[in-house]
């Protein structure tokens, strides 16, 4: 958590406020030449994890490796992917949607996350 907090403290303050738009024509086409022609496909674990950073309460309230790595299981059973593929980027949606939370001044809700996140490091599928 102190992590999470001395990242957000290094984003300035202009910065927070509304990220990911273009401030100009030319930004935006600078920014979308940087995409590849072709990007490669998406990795089926990493769609499969956007679920895995959900259920903050549930998993803060109950056994949370155990009941995680459930959702894991199931996950990658039903989508054909690796666990352990599927259970890293879940780590990462995660933690990430925990410091996206401080970055938009919401750290309250943003907490859980990482919390959660802090209970699962040590965790492996």
């Amino acid at each position: 958590l102190a992590a999470g907090r001395a990242v957000v403290a290094r984003v300035p303050a202009g910065a927070r406020r509304g990220a990911g738009r273009c401030g100009s024509a030319a930004t935006c086409a600078a920014a979308s030449a940087l995409r590849p022609e072709h990007p490669a496909p998406p990795e089926r674990a990493c769609d499969l994890a956007v679920p895995m950073r959900e259920n903050n309460r549930e998993l803060l309230e109950g056994d949370t490796a155990k009941d995680a790595l459930a959702r894991c299981r199931r996950l990658a059973r039903s989508g054909g992917s690796s666990e352990d593929a599927v259970w890293q980027w879940g780590f990462v949606e995660r933690v990430s949607t925990g410091l996206v939370h401080f970055v938009i001044e919401m750290a309250d809700e943003g907490l859980p996350y990482l919390h959660v996140a802090e209970r699962l490091c040590d965790v492996k599928p």
